[in-house]
């Protein structure tokens, strides 16, 4: 080989190395930046990990705070519910009261209406059947079947 071709393959050599040392500089400054952008990422999903995992601490004591709530309420509810039907049953007994003063109001007039000496069959078997009415419409009720229903008996005919 001669001294120009030497001179020239170094040349070349010189121009590869300079070209290789300047992809390795930029290889270089490439990795530099993907290993910033590497921990820039991991700063990222380490804010996105604790931002989900704070959201979701939020969510379960939003949800603790909901169940407490219904709760509560629930027994509030309960307790309403009882006291209402306390009430109910103990106005079922008043009610029960008053209809045996009714009857017994009843009764008296009916039985002073039929002392009078002049009363006929007809009128003591219609007297008889409107005390039967009485005491069917104004019968004791079960305080303790408050959802049972109680018809009303049709009056008796008129003499």
């Amino acid at each position: 080989m001669s001294d120009n071709e030497l001179v020239t393959e170094i040349k070349n050599l010189a121009h590869d190395v300079t070209r290789l040392r300047k992809e390795l500089e930029k290889s270089q400054s490439v990795v530099t930046t993907l290993k910033g952008q590497q921990k820039d990422s991991q700063r990222t999903q380490k804010r996105l990990r604790n931002l989900i995992l704070a959201g979701l601490a939020g969510v379960c004591i939003f949800a603790i705070f909901v169940a407490y709530y219904f709760h509560a309420h629930r027994e509030l509810a309960q307790a309403a519910a009882s006291a209402n039907r306390d009430a109910l049953v103990i106005n079922c007994k008043n009610a029960n009261d008053t209809r045996a003063a009714n009857r017994a109001i009843w009764g008296f007039w009916i039985t002073l209406l039929l002392q009078q000496n002049d009363v006929s069959p007809g009128q003591l078997r219609w007297a008889n059947d409107y005390r039967d009415y009485i005491n069917k419409a104004y019968a004791e009720r079960d305080c303790n079947n408050l959802d049972k229903r109680y018809p009303l008996p049709d009056p008796p005919s008129s003499r």
